[in-house]
């Protein structure tokens, strides 16, 4: 059940996250959108990644070495950079 909860919680927060970023972001459709993409997106995920880092460490439920916890949360934050910078690309945006 810690383990389940060890790799449920990390996507839960980054899920919530990026759905907030790109809510923001379809709501302009502009500049802040590629602000989003660029620079906000990749940011907050690896601000996110890190305090989730430090989480799992206090709790201790993911279970191998620090190097593979930071490896996991790493790979799921740049995942959902990537995911986020597609799906930018994809709004249509506009220059105004």
């Amino acid at each position: 059940m810690r383990r389940a909860l060890a790799i449920t919680v990390p996507v839960a927060v980054l899920a919530v996250l990026n759905l907030g970023l790109l809510a923001f972001a379809a709501a302009d459709r502009s500049w802040v959108a590629v602000g989003v993409a660029l620079i906000y997106g990749p940011l907050a995920n690896l601000i996110a990644a890190t305090i989730l880092f430090f989480w799992s460490c206090r709790v201790g439920t993911l279970g191998g070495t620090r190097a593979g916890r930071a490896g996991l949360l790493l790979l799921l934050a740049c995942a959902a950079i990537v995911v986020d910078f597609l799906v930018v690309g994809s709004l249509g945006l506009h220059g105004c």
